[in-house]
């Protein structure tokens, strides 16, 4: 997110099928929502498909998109998925929309992480970096994962045996993007804005890529920003970090299409692995927080080194 006051290629070999309609998502509650003793059984109408070919020597990627906005019943369920840290730091939130929607958040990043993992969201206990990023106690399954929200969007990203960061920004007026870009653009950025043809769009790009980058490395915004260099363009591409003991060329920036928003998200190297796999899921039932629930199915895509695209259905 935009702080309030203030890869050497585009992925060329990247593709999205189809492009995600105009829907609250993820957390898109119906009515029939059940908060009973067993567990909350919330049931969503849809999630759309899409694959992204990430590289032979990248890992495989999963996304998300998060609602944040619920009903009030909805809300009681998912606190009840959240640690005690977590609630505390729910407590903390002055504004009771910005408590309501971190509670979304973290309940719904427990029941992806769960549902990777085999395991009740209870189970997940995470574990937090010098500049406060949140990981699996343990590293446990070689999963890391990212969370990013704006107003009340979400977006989490999994990756496997790999670093992954992501960021999402609303569309909207910014008044004073040039002061903006002072701040956090290095000087080849700042004369890309100066040529775009829609300065907003563009600043929301490099912003976006920039954060999801630092948030990757969990350093967050104690990274120096003006020396990070990515494109501003529709193709994403890292061409400096501006950190002496990192390759640009180490590294993936995606663009992720979304009806509300600038999606990017970061991706660092697999190089355990010669095949890559796309995402994600399919229609199904919202994850609730009852690990008895088979709570929905995943469809995954297969990228080959070829090139070739083979969908299969869960086992």
């Amino acid at each position: 997110m935009i702080a309030s006051n203030a890869t050497e290629t585009a992925m060329s070999n990247s593709i999205t099928e189809p492009v995600i309609p105009d829907q609250r998502s993820y957390a898109a509650f119906l009515s029939d929502l059940d908060c009973g003793p067993l567990g909350e059984h919330i049931r969503r109408p849809s999630l759309a498909t899409r694959s992204i070919r990430v590289g032979a020597s990248f890992t495989s990627l999963d996304l998300w998109y998060v609602d944040l906005d619920v009903t009030a019943d909805a809300l009681n369920c998912f606190r009840q998925g959240l640690s005690r840290d977590e609630l505390a730091r729910a407590e903390r939130f002055h504004s009771d929309l910005h408590r309501a929607r971190y509670i979304v958040g973290r309940a719904t990043l427990r029941r992806v992480l769960a549902d990777r993992l085999g395991c009740s969201p209870a189970t997940i206990r995470l574990s937090y970096g010098r500049n406060g990023k949140p990981m699996l106690e343990g590293g446990r399954g070689h999963v890391e994962f990212n969370l990013a929200h704006s107003g009340g969007d979400a977006v989490i990203a999994l990756a496997d045996r790999a670093a992954v960061g992501v960021d999402i920004e609303l569309h909207r007026p910014i008044s004073d993007v040039e002061s903006l870009a002072r701040l956090v653009f290095s000087d080849v950025e700042r004369r890309e804005l100066k040529l775009a043809p829609d300065p907003v769009s563009a600043f929301l790009n490099g912003w976006t890529r920039k954060e999801a980058y630092v948030k990757a490395l969990g350093i967050g915004l104690t990274a120096p920003l003006r020396e990070i260099t990515v494109s501003l363009s529709d193709g994403a591409a890292l061409f400096s970090t501006g950190l002496r003991d990192r390759s640009a060329s180490y590294w993936r920036l995606l663009s992720v299409p979304h009806p509300r928003a600038v999606v990017a998200v970061a991706l660092g190297p697999r190089l355990d692995r010669a095949t890559t796999t796309g995402w994600l899921q399919s229609k199904g039932e919202l994850p609730g927080l009852n690990p008895a629930v088979n709570c929905h199915q995943m469809r995954h895509i297969s990228t080959t080194m070829n090139g070739g695209l083979q969908r299969r259905n869960p086992e």
